[in-house]
């Protein structure tokens, strides 16, 4: 149960985030890219919170290192050289909490859902 309400709070605030870059900012094709391919990510929470099957277990377990090395370099490097607030700090420690949490639940639909592939896709 707190997956799923961890993952709602995820959704609603991510939701937010992105509303504020995509509508009113003018955003980069850093951030159009990354929409898309958070968008992916968050189909694979949502699918390991609900046990849903979504794709296929490889891809998954490919997705999970394709979609971490975005996270971090985008989060990490990309927005750097455009973020203009002056908590730099606290937002990579924010940004590291939730990405953790996501990347494990990820990792769970991965690798530790059998019973769900099992039921086939």
């Amino acid at each position: 149960m707190i997956w799923i309400i961890y993952f709602w709070c995820y959704f609603a605030l991510n939701s937010w985030c992105y509303y504020d870059t995509l509508i009113k900012t003018r955003p980069d094709r850093w951030d159009c890219l990354d929409f898309v391919l958070s968008s992916v990510t968050i189909a694979g929470f949502l699918g390991y919170v609900h046990s849903i099957p979504i794709a296929a277990e490889t891809f998954w377990k490919l997705w999970l290192w394709l979609g971490f090395s975005w996270d971090v370099t985008y989060n990490f490097f990309l927005v750097r050289e455009s973020n203009k607030t002056q908590n730099v700090g606290t937002d990579a420690m924010i940004g590291w909490a939730m990405m953790s949490v996501k990347y494990v639940a990820i990792f769970l639909y991965a690798f530790r859902s059998d019973g769900l592939w099992a039921t086939g896709v």
